[in-house]
């Protein structure tokens, strides 16, 4: 019996070794035509970047800038991509949140808001300080 157990693990490892093999193979040929595809269409991938990325390229930094003209970079940055408002409206928020990124003007029925990104971190103006403080005390504030 220990005879038959040997041999089974011996198949077992000589099986593990060729799917090893064979993945090893499958990446590498992968990784081949992803260069391939890069040196013919002479651009970087758009299934290999992240929102967020594409995001990052395309943040002006010596202007002020709405969502609608991010989203207009971005269709035009990848056409057959479908880019949709509210990835683009979460990361500017967590850029936000982080302090790179400030909010210059409010948004209102028909406007976008307007966003600057600059280095260093300065406070929001006085107004979006106290639309915000005005908005946290209504939105506490129960009417019966």
């Amino acid at each position: 019996m220990d005879a038959f157990n040997e041999l089974r693990r011996q198949a077992r490892e000589r099986r593990e070794k060729a799917i090893c093999e064979a993945r090893d193979a499958y990446a590498a040929t992968r990784a081949r035509i992803a260069a391939l595809e890069q040196d013919i269409l002479g651009r970087d991938l758009s299934s290999h970047r992240t929102i967020a990325s594409c995001i990052d390229s395309l943040l002006p930094t010596d202007r002020t800038f709405t969502t609608v003209d991010i989203l207009a970079g971005l269709e035009a940055l990848d056409p057959r991509r479908n880019w949709r408002k509210r990835p683009l409206d979460s990361h500017i928020s967590r850029l936000r949140e982080r302090g790179p990124m400030r909010q210059t003007e409010l948004a209102m029925a028909i406007l976008e808001a307007g966003y600057h990104l600059d280095n260093k971190h300065t406070p929001p103006s006085v107004s979006v300080a106290l639309h915000k403080t005005i908005l946290t005390y209504c939105a506490k504030t129960v009417y019966f």
